[in-house]
């Protein structure tokens, strides 16, 4: 009885850690230098494949992602974590709609603590160590301060009205723009 009231207890514990994906924790809001989305947004339409300045000692690397068929465009960070996702680019995952975000595929991501972050803003794109999910916010930054456990690895610099039309479930081709 023991053994079936532990293996229970794993199975609750691993469902949890694994269906998290867009859920909240009680934490407090690391705050994050705004980005230059614009500058980001002109470099990825002009198929610039370099680095672009997107604020003073911060760099960022337009990529583009292909969403069931749809090219947006968006930039990875300077972290060592996006600098990690844009060495294994092109990459595709699948996504859920996971009501403030889409979550899904596990990526292998090189992270420290540092790079663990609470709160995010609408189009960021994220990994969730957890679960090992790679996530796009789409809605309720306003609410975010309670998400924690978030590595920040870029942003979508699309308007808030393409985030709005995601639904379903999401393939996404993450690739470097040409």
């Amino acid at each position: 009885m023991k053994k079936q009231i532990a293996s229970l207890c794993c199975l609750m514990a691993l469902l949890l850690a694994t269906s998290a994906c867009g859920a909240k924790k009680n934490a407090t809001t690391e705050s994050r230098p705004p980005v230059n989305t614009a500058v980001v947004a002109t470099a990825a339409q002009n198929n610039t494949n370099t680095a672009v300045k997107i604020k003073e000692n911060q760099a960022a690397t337009p990529i583009i992602l292909t969403i069931n068929g749809k090219k947006l465009n968006a930039y990875l960070n300077d972290s060592p974590p996006a600098q990690s996702l844009k060495g294994q680019l092109p990459k595709t995952v699948r996504l859920n709609d996971s009501d403030n975000d889409f979550c899904g595929d596990s990526i292998n991501i090189a992270y420290s603590e540092k790079d663990v972050q609470n709160g995010y803003k609408n189009g960021d794109l994220a990994f969730w160590p957890p679960a090992r999910n790679f996530v796009i916010f789409v809605k309720d930054e306003e609410k975010s301060a309670a998400t924690g456990n978030l590595v920040i690895l870029g942003h979508i610099t699309e308007s808030q009205s393409v985030l709005d039309s995601l639904h379903g479930t999401l393939e996404v081709k993450i690739e470097l723009a040409k």
